[in-house]
């Protein structure tokens, strides 16, 4: 009786022992995929800590929102109008010197050097506080959209008296401040009129790694957009050198600008926008009869 007794007692004492020993390994196994799950995300965080750089001091007011650069494509569709300005002005494309004067990551001079223009001035400097701009022949720029800043540039561009080219978006021709000024300008003589250069494919914007929001990508698009120009008394020669490439269309008046790239606060794309779901409905309901 005693014999099996010792023996229950250590069988017992077996199985106890199992189960710590069990407990013990799932214990480590769970504290090790613990551990492997934080240098996971550790390693995570430095990854994100070494792309997303706080942005240097800038000596205006700035947006993050604001800070895209131009693609290249978009330079290569007014290359023929500043050709075009610089054999008017008696001087190669190398010379012709072109005012850019908001700065996001300076990349506007390697670009338009690959276009052949070495020519640009584009500081990180306010633009609005200077007392004096540096002298130019041409004002090529892709603003800072928020703000007022969109409203400044067209003032100052127009008021230069120099030839102008300033990539934004379709919406801006639908404000009113536009309206006002471009109005203003275009009583005083027929050279102040605009008129646009149009992408067939829409930019796409680069957001510089070290200005990328956590959850942003590379590119950015939020808005069609395309060229407001004014080229002054060449106005004309330059439409007809852009009118010659197949990747832009030109218009002379807003009245003449493409459906996709109409503002939504244009009445047009409202009536467009109607008929297109009018021609739905009116086809869902052949639809049903058949």
């Amino acid at each position: 009786m005693d014999d099996n007794l010792d023996i229950e007692e250590e069988k017992k004492q077996k199985k106890d022992k199992k189960k710590k020993k069990k407990h013990k390994k799932d214990k480590e196994k769970q504290e090790k995929h613990i551990d492997v799950q934080d240098v996971q995300i550790e390693n995570k965080k430095r990854k994100l800590d070494e792309e997303i750089v706080e942005p240097e001091d800038y000596p205006y007011q700035t947006d993050p929102s604001d800070h895209c650069e131009t693609p290249l494509e978009a330079y290569a569709d007014i290359k023929s109008a500043l050709v075009s300005l610089a054999h008017s002005l008696n001087k190669s494309i190398e010379d012709l010197a072109i005012y850019d004067p908001y700065y996001c990551e300076g990349n506007v001079k390697i670009r338009l050097k690959e276009l052949g223009f070495g020519n640009v001035y584009n500081e990180k400097e306010d633009f609005y506080s200077k007392e004096s701009h540096p002298e130019y022949d041409v004002l090529v720029t892709n603003p800072p959209y928020s703000y007022d800043n969109i409203e400044k540039l067209l003032q100052f561009s127009y008021s230069s008296g120099k030839p102008f080219l300033i990539l934004v978006p379709n919406y801006v021709y639908a404000k009113d401040y536009y309206i006002r000024i471009t109005k203003e300008y275009a009583r005083s003589s027929s050279s102040n009129n605009m008129f646009f250069i149009v992408p067939r494919n829409r930019y796409l914007y680069t957001t510089p790694k070290s200005r990328r929001q956590r959850k942003s990508g590379k590119f950015t698009s939020p808005f069609p957009s395309f060229w407001y120009c004014c080229m002054r008394q060449y106005n004309a020669s330059c439409i007809k050198s852009v009118s010659q490439q197949p990747s832009t269309i030109v218009c002379t008046s807003t009245r003449s600008l493409p459906a996709n790239m109409l503002s939504d606060y244009d009445d047009r794309k409202k009536k467009l926008k109607n008929a297109l779901k009018r021609k739905k409905n009116k086809d869902r309901k052949k639809m049903k009869q058949i």
